[in-house]
């Protein structure tokens, strides 16, 4: 969102998501309220800042404990396509469990569920520039992002969303289905 240049591993001006690989944690300290989020106008100046705490209390975040467990998903969000990468198919339960182990083995089923969501989420919202959504115009705007203006020609990521949904679906429902099964909720086959 707005990242402090000396994050960026790319140009200086160069604003895309994936120039900032340290984005799951800015998210998660937005979250906590350690760092505060800014609102930019259309020429990118700051022009306030949102208040977290406030948005968490309307979306039913009450307790700190919500708090933290919304805060614990955003940092572990990219985990998932990470451990994907690797994961060999259905009987490849070694990077399953290695995937649990990465982000608590005793969080409940509905901490894994909502952290797989939040993690397909953002693959799919990756991938506009990826999906040929780009416009004819030579500094190829993003549609969905008009205020990007640097955008690449080919995005590093293809059509990763489209390309792996079998794998990226079956990798989800085999995590779920081992935390269901090591709950005592349900046997998997």
């Amino acid at each position: 969102m707005s990242p402090d240049t000396s994050s960026l591993t790319k140009r200086v001006d160069d604003f895309v998501y994936f120039s900032v690989p340290n984005h799951p944690s800015i998210g998660s300290d937005y979250i906590r309220g350690t760092k505060t989020l800014p609102i930019l106008d259309k020429n990118m100046n700051q022009a306030g800042s949102l208040n977290i705490p406030n948005l968490l209390g309307e979306l039913g975040f009450q307790s700190d404990e919500d708090i933290e467990m919304l805060a614990k998903i955003i940092d572990l969000h990219w985990e998932f396509g990470n451990y994907l990468q690797r994961w060999r198919g259905y009987d490849d339960i070694e990077t399953v469990t290695a995937f649990i182990k990465r982000v608590g083995s005793n969080e409940p089923f509905s901490f894994f569920f909502a952290l797989l969501i939040v993690s397909v989420a953002d693959v799919l919202a990756s991938q506009p520039y990826g999906m040929n959504n780009l416009t004819a115009e030579l500094n190829h705007h993003s549609r969905f992002f008009p205020f990007i203006s640097n955008v690449p020609k080919k995005y590093r990521g293809g059509d990763i969303a489209d390309a792996t949904a079998a794998k990226r679906n079956a990798f989800g429902e085999r995590i779920l289905d081992w935390v269901l099964e090591k709950s005592g909720i349900m046997e998997v086959e």
